[in-house]
């Protein structure tokens, strides 16, 4: 038998609560993007939508109305941002360093290592005077420093790439387990349909043949048939 995916049964008191407080932050709006990337990684990683769909994607694009891609891309920039706000400055041309305004301008940061995130970023707040670059010139910084990127950081960044996708397979595969798991507690509840419907034919045709002895229990015998062939469309409704 396999393993149970975990987070797998029904959604706890606790685990309602934060999916209510974690949706809200979404809610709030995507320009928070921060926060959002923040929530949307807990609910994924924490499977908190496995009360009403079986898959992340289908969740993201039922209740917010976009792709799991885009969920993605909002997660990663908040992994950026994590990443910005924990490393000290590089430099001091420039008084402050305003935190990105937008998801668009931090997209690009994904794909280098961590620790030259914050490099760049200064770099192209300096560019631009001190204010809010363009997501094209930090793309256009980005593509530079990974031009620049050594053959051992070029190893590194391409590990985390496949841990990422790695990630991605991890969802697939418990998206999997819980469709096959659902598949075998509907062939069960079949099996049971099945085997209480034909108990139910044999002692319909045992009390026929009493004759009219048997009649009263024949017709309890058909009300109990037409209840489970009720209960059991209510069970696969």
């Amino acid at each position: 038998m396999s393993a149970q995916p975990q987070n797998a049964g029904p959604l706890s008191l606790a685990e309602r609560r934060d999916l209510v407080r974690l949706e809200e932050v979404v809610g709030r709006g995507i320009g928070v993007f921060w926060e959002v990337g923040r929530a949307l990684e807990e609910i994924s990683s924490r499977r908190l939508y496995r009360a009403t769909h079986a898959r992340f994607e289908d969740y993201c694009q039922a209740r917010w109305g976009f792709s799991r891609q885009r969920a993605y891309q909002l997660v990663g920039a908040a992994e950026v941002m994590d990443d910005l706000a924990a490393a000290p400055p590089v430099s001091t041309r420039v008084d402050i360093y305003p935190m990105p305004a937008s998801e668009k301008q931090i997209r690009p940061l994904a794909t280098l290592p961590a620790e030259q995130r914050r490099e760049v970023w200064e770099q192209a707040v300096e560019d631009a005077g001190g204010e809010q670059p363009t997501a094209a010139d930090v793309a256009d910084l980005v593509a530079e420093a990974r031009a620049a990127l050594s053959p051992e950081n070029r190893d590194r960044l391409s590990e985390s790439e496949r841990l990422r996708a790695l990630r991605a397979e991890e969802e697939a595969v418990l998206r999997r387990s819980g469709e096959r798991q659902q598949r075998r507690e509907r062939d069960a509840r079949d099996k049971h349909r099945e085997q209480t419907l034909f108990h139910l034919r044999q002692a319909a045709r045992h009390a026929a043949a009493i004759g009219p002895e048997g009649e009263g229990g024949l017709a309890e015998i058909e009300e109990a048939a037409a209840y489970y062939r009720g209960l059991d469309l209510t069970m696969m409704g």
